[in-house]
């Protein structure tokens, strides 16, 4: 996402612009119309209502813009209507404890967000297994997923057990509890060109739901020794990096975030 804001002092103009697949371009007015660079305190009117409305509730990106839209048009005597240029696939929403779903997360949506996971497929039955309460169901179906390796499973799906792992292994699951103490081994059969899938989401999970929110107080602890010494190992490298960006927004809610270039750890979850 990006704001256009440019031209010559006084007024601006609008080019059009060609965007990518999953963008957001933001203008400060509409085609071939100018628009005043002041009228909001020491902003222009666009830049003022944009930092006024980023103070608001949480909203989605298409109503946030929309606000703007009404409060430029309402101060500029309804002369200067915004504009956005969009090629946005994903929900993306305003609020610091709303995980955005965007380029850092390199899974499909349904992955990250797996309420509207298809669960259709064979491995999503077996997914769907792991999501009951049945310790039975669960145990048979984590066996036969522990039975496929990287070369079965896409990215997607590997993302998707590792958050049916972790959840399982919370609830008290013996085979999700044995893969989680000896879990460098377990994990060794899903790591391919320094990536690993499974990992991903099992650091992912501790710290945001299934609905990609940050969890607050509600992190996922179990067997956090277990993961955590495995940011030790250059092996995965990657995984801990992918954590440690998407935790940085949070680090005032936080003591810990798990990166390669800890050497110990004294505390790991706090909530001011």
């Amino acid at each position: 996402m990006r704001a256009e804001h440019g031209g010559t002092r006084g007024s601006t103009t609008w080019a059009p612009v060609e965007s990518v697949s999953g963008t957001l371009i933001a203008f400060s007015t509409s085609p071939d119309r100018n628009a005043s660079d002041g009228g909001f305190e020491n902003h222009s009117i666009y830049t003022g209502a944009l930092l006024e409305h980023l103070k608001g509730e949480k909203v989605s990106i298409e109503k946030f813009f929309k606000k703007v839209r009404q409060t430029v048009y309402s101060l500029s005597g309804e002369k200067q209507i915004t504009w956005e240029h969009t090629s946005l696939i994903g929900d993306f929403y305003f609020d610091v404890d709303k995980m955005i779903y965007s380029g850092d997360i390199p899974y499909h949506e349904s992955a990250v967000q797996d309420k509207n996971y298809d669960y259709s497929t064979t491995f999503g039955k077996l997914f769907k297994e792991m999501r009951s309460h049945n310790w039975y169901k669960q145990n048979a179906a984590i066996s036969s997923l522990l039975n496929y390796g990287h070369s079965d499973l896409t990215k997607d799906e590997q993302f998707i057990f590792g958050r049916n792992l972790i959840q399982t292994n919370c609830g008290g699951s013996y085979s999700s509890a044995g893969f989680f103490k000896d879990l460098s081994d377990g994990l060794s059969k899903y790591q391919i060109n320094g990536q690993n899938h499974v990992l991903n989401r099992i650091l992912y999970e501790m710290y945001f739901n299934s609905s990609g929110e940050f969890r607050n107080e509600n992190f996922k602890s179990n067997d956090y020794e277990y993961i955590f010494q495995l940011r030790m190992s250059t092996e995965y490298k990657t995984s801990f990096d992918f954590i440690e960006k998407l935790l940085t927004p949070y680090q005032d809610k936080l003591f810990y975030i798990p990166s390669i270039s800890n050497s110990s750890i004294t505390s790991i979850f706090h909530y001011p």
